[in-house]
């Protein structure tokens, strides 16, 4: 039993939005762990049966209550972007304590002070060149 639930926790699958409001990108501080305190981009975990880009609409509006359209052919590795089509900002869940628009350049050293892990400093950086914001 507790194999099962290690395998699935290897595996589970997570998305994350890059959304630009005045050039600043949104970010949420994270209330749990992981990375408890940090700003990170808007997203969470894939569920069952469910494609990348419905969760990520989902989870968008679970903790922002922005309802977002995405592009499948706007991302790289698990990072999308999005854009805000309805919705006013609010934290609608307990995993977050803020919402708050950062300079990428702010973002970018925020990642570098804590461990977020390689990967996914690697694709945000390929991301951010992609669509030539860095």
């Amino acid at each position: 039993m507790i194999f099962k639930l290690i395998v699935i926790v290897l595996f589970m699958r997570i998305v994350n939005a890059v959304i630009f409001n005045n050039n600043k990108l949104l970010c949420v501080k994270r209330r749990k762990n992981p990375y408890i305190g940090m700003y990170s981009l808007p997203g969470g975990h894939v569920e069952r049966d469910e494609s990348d880009i419905d969760a990520l609409k989902r989870e968008l509006k679970e903790e922002t209550n922005l309802d977002v359209e995405v592009k499948i052919s706007d991302y790289i590795g698990e990072i999308f972007k999005a854009k805000v089509i309805a919705g006013k900002e609010r934290i609608q869940v307990d995993e977050i304590s803020e919402i708050k628009h950062l300079s990428v350049e702010f973002f970018l050293s925020n990642l570098e002070q804590h461990k977020f892990p390689e990967s996914y400093k690697k694709d945000l950086i390929k991301f951010f060149k992609l669509i030539k914001i860095i």
